[in-house]
């Protein structure tokens, strides 16, 4: 590569936003993009034997509405997004338009840029006499293609008894945002150059897995999708700018992170991903990560004023115990971050540790060991008065909850030294007022 075609590089890297945060992309990162957008994407080659005609004008009216170029003319609206361009008095249809909004029948354009989706009896495919699928075909413009899958799948998937923020309730047995995620990814990433196979959904009893057709794109790896790290680069860049204004996907580098959020909020199995024969390959599960204890134990570790991730281990391993390597596989996060929560609650007084070093290993501390009415009961109260008057003295806190002075203000000190509560003043002048750490995220 030549040094005209290099990235220039300032102050540690180039800025790019992704969502509400600003990362930087190294040299490498960036030229590596460079070297995709320069070669000959399916989407950017013209078709010669597609005109205006070729274009569904209903479809785009609907899309136009939710874009910076709704009061745009149709042609102004498709040059404005790079899909068709001028050239001798005319205009050059590019394959991109013809799949996002082409009329039927769409297979003149692409043999297999649809959908199948397959309903699987059981948790594995069989043949023959024991054939266990129901297969449905889809096709069509991607902005009315995503929308029909969508609609159909949400028919296929149940509804049961599952436990959400750690509370039993009936719940879809996938999070709507994680699969829709997973597949619309598969729609607008995928690799078009390929004409022998199209995006497969598969639904078994026990999971969900999304087929793309094509390799991931440099420089993003399974590591960077597995470990939540952004990486900013789009095979299909037009199609994509189209579908995110629309509304249809996330900006480029949410998706992906918010997909495993869903899931560990769910408390379900974090996303499995894996490249097989040319195909990129997404696996959502439905089952729980772990079989809940009591419902007494369920009750407190829901109302514990942890993180997401501090909830699943401990309710995952109520009585075995668990170690680093645990946290790290079941919340999917680095040895240095599962250190530094876990040590968190060894210093709160949620867990013991046993053992140094490698070996340490933490145990849940027994119910009645924890103070739990402290953390349970007196938490949402403080939290809905705390939120509407600035500060609240011992007086106040005794009345509130029925307490002695020496019980009030040994609450009030442990609330204060765990950084809940801020104190303000002395003696009878002291006050208490709320920190971030009382309002934890959920």
């Amino acid at each position: 590569m030549d040094s005209s075609s290099r990235a220039v590089m300032t102050n540690g890297g180039f800025p790019y936003r992704t969502g509400d945060q600003v990362i930087r992309l190294s040299e490498e990162v960036i030229n590596a993009q460079k070297g995709i957008y320069q070669k000959v994407s399916f989407e950017i080659m013209s078709r010669a034997e597609a005109s205006i005609g070729d274009i569904d004008y209903s479809i785009i009216d609907e899309v136009k509405r939710r874009t910076p170029y709704k009061d745009r003319q149709h042609e102004e609206f498709l040059y404005n997004y790079g899909l068709i361009e001028r050239k001798n008095g005319s205009f050059v249809i590019k394959n991109a338009v013809l799949l996002l909004f082409g009329k039927p029948p769409n297979v003149r354009w692409h043999p297999r840029a649809g959908v199948r989706v397959f309903k699987v009896e059981g948790t594995e495919r069989l043949h023959g006499i024991k054939r266990n699928i129901m297969e449905k075909r889809f096709e069509g413009p991607f902005i009315k293609l995503v929308e029909d899958v969508y609609n159909y799948i949400k028919t296929l998937i149940r509804k049961s008894e599952k436990l959400h923020n750690l509370f039993f309730r009936e719940m879809p047995e996938y999070p709507e945002f994680a699969w829709q995620e997973a597949f619309v990814n598969a729609i607008a990433h995928r690799d078009y150059r390929i004409t022998s196979q199209e995006v497969g959904v598969w639904l078994f009893d026990d999971r969900m897995e999304i087929k793309s057709p094509g390799l991931l794109v440099e420089p993003i790896t399974l590591e960077s999708l597995l470990t939540r790290t952004s990486v900013h680069a789009s095979r299909n860049p037009l199609i994509v700018r189209v579908m995110v204004d629309y509304g249809l996907m996330r900006e480029e580098g949410e998706g992906i992170p918010r997909m495993f959020e869903e899931m560990e909020s769910y408390y379900l199995r974090l996303p499995d991903m894996d490249i097989t024969d040319n195909i990129f390959r997404v696996t959502l599960w439905n089952t729980p990560i772990f079989d809940v204890g009591s419902p007494e134990w369920v009750g407190i570790i829901r109302k514990l004023p942890l993180t997401d991730k501090q909830k699943r281990i401990l309710a995952a391993t109520q009585a075995s115990g668990f170690t680093n390597s645990d946290y790290q596989e079941i919340n999917k996060v680095d040895r240095d971050t599962a250190y530094r929560e876990i040590h968190e609650m060894v210093e709160r007084g949620f867990v013991v540790h046993k053992g140094r070093g490698r070996g340490a290993k933490y145990y849940v501390i027994l119910p009645e060991k924890i103070d739990i009415e402290l953390f349970t009961e007196r938490f949402p109260i403080l939290r809905k008065l705390l939120s509407t008057q600035k500060t609240m003295s011992n007086t106040e806190y005794r009345k509130i909850f029925g307490l002695s002075r020496h019980q009030a203000y040994r609450e009030l000190k442990r609330l204060v030294t765990e950084g809940y509560l801020m104190l303000a003043g002395r003696g009878r002048g002291a006050n208490y007022k709320a920190s971030d750490r009382l309002f934890p995220e959920s």
